[in-house]
């Protein structure tokens, strides 16, 4: 499945990812705070760095194994990044950050909630995971507004900004799937 050229909520604008977000993506992810929520960034970040993550990115998302939307507001452009990585031959991982100054607005909720319904209505996906570091719990809360439940799943997760792994806590999002008190899914 291609990726749209954009998905649209009342707020927000996801669009593919372009080059010409660079400079504003390592503004805001240099920010210690938001580094320091993410798995797979260092920090600092670099120019260099974000020539390779966007060139990696390109590369996965042109096999359907990513889905990469840079996350824009009217007013002040691109905020922040949420995409979906393939786990496995079934799974996906949704992730996300936003410029700190966008914390708390209800944002990446939207955001989340928009990509999760493309991904169910446009490539038909039932099922997809996500996690965030214990210490951050606003970003559980992010997941549980966009409909994830916790799967009871705590591992130790690297971050490459921390430069150790992190206790984070699983969940997994499962569409219009209905679940049962026994957990069962129907």
């Amino acid at each position: 499945m291609l990726m749209p050229n954009f998905i649209k909520t009342s707020r927000l604008s996801l669009t593919p990812f372009e080059r010409t977000d660079i400079d504003r993506f390592i503004e805001l992810v240099n920010d210690e705070a938001v580094a320091l929520s993410l798995a797979s960034l260092p920090l600092p970040f670099t120019a260099p760095d974000a020539q390779a993550w966007l060139a990696d990115r390109e590369q996965q998302q042109a096999s359907t194994n990513k889905y990469l939307f840079a996350i824009k507001t009217k007013t002040s452009g691109f905020i922040g990044v949420i995409g979906m990585d393939r786990q496995d031959e079934k799974l996906f991982d949704l992730g996300y950050w936003l410029g700190r100054e966008f914390w708390g607005q209800g944002y990446a909720s939207e955001a989340a909630s928009a990509i999760l319904h493309w991904a169910e209505t446009n490539v038909g996906i039932k099922a997809i995971t996500a996690g965030y570091f214990q210490d951050n719990p606003a970003s559980g809360r992010v997941l549980e507004k966009s409909g994830f439940l916790h799967t009871g799943v705590k591992t130790m997760r690297y971050s490459q900004a921390r430069g150790k792994k992190v206790k984070s806590i699983g969940m997994i999002w499962l569409g219009n799937t209905f679940v049962s008190h026994a957990g069962e899914v129907l």
